[in-house]
């Protein structure tokens, strides 16, 4: 009896004995079980929480395409009814487009440059939703200088519409007093008046103010070596008759 007692005890504690050990393979077997639902947790929370950002970035999307749509409809109705295509070619401006290939009316040029310009900007929102940054800044530098480079052109092409109108006012006024360099005067006011166009276009595009300065003096120096050129090569028998003469009186 006491050795089957003795039998029993070892028994039962060999059992004792083998139950933390089973515990500890099933805790390890759990683990990566654990592992992988907590992961597959945390994604499923990602993903909830981005879809109402997706869907606030599909709608700024979605609603720039229907703004660019219906800003082109708009400018190509108004075309319609304003003669823009007979304004286009007094101011040459169908010409430049015809001579950067750009085979398109002038009202479909418009609409798609405003209809683009609405489109990056619900896209700057969009990515700005979706926390894309660098595409934020980028977009953001584009849409800030956009307006400004129209400005510029629109100034430019008034400055040459104008310039060109004064000019041939100024042409015509000298012409009819009997002016031999009228039409030598009349162009260098149509050129003055395209360079402050110019330099006003530059002013709006946020250039450096020492650029502009450069540009300025690079330009005062090219006119006053030009005329003194001209005045020295067109003046040299003139000059050289009225020392002749001065010559003479002293002798």
């Amino acid at each position: 009896m006491e050795a089957e007692m003795g039998v029993s005890i070892d028994v039962a504690l060999a059992q004792d004995a083998m139950v933390p050990v089973i515990e500890n393979i099933s805790l390890n077997e759990m683990e990566p079980i654990s592992w992988l639902q907590t992961m597959g947790e945390e994604m499923s929370e990602k993903v909830v929480s981005f879809l109402p950002s997706l869907f606030q970035a599909s709608m700024y999307i979605f609603g720039g395409m229907l703004v660019y749509f219906v800003t082109v409809w708009f400018i190509r109705w108004i075309a319609s009814k304003l003669p823009l295509h007979d304004y286009s070619e007094k101011i040459g401006l169908k010409k430049l487009l015809h001579r950067m290939q750009i085979k398109s009316p002038l009202h479909m040029v418009l609409g798609k440059a405003i209809g683009g310009w609405f489109f990056m900007w619900f896209f700057l929102r969009a990515s700005t939703v979706l926390q894309l940054h660098d595409i934020s800044l980028f977009l953001d530098s584009v849409v800030s200088f956009l307006p400004r480079m129209v400005v510029a052109l629109f100034i430019i092409l008034l400055g040459i519409q104008f310039g060109t109108t004064t000019g041939k006012v100024v042409e015509g006024a000298l012409a009819m007093v009997h002016v031999s360099s009228s039409k030598i005067i009349g162009i260098i006011s149509r050129f003055i008046i395209i360079l402050f166009a110019v330099i006003g276009s530059i002013f709006q595009l946020n250039i450096a103010d020492d650029f502009i300065k450069i540009l300025f003096v690079g330009i005062v120096f090219m006119l006053s070596l030009a005329g003194g050129l001209a005045f020295g090569l067109g003046a040299k028998e003139t000059v050289s008759t009225v020392m002749k003469e001065l010559l003479n009186n002293k002798e």
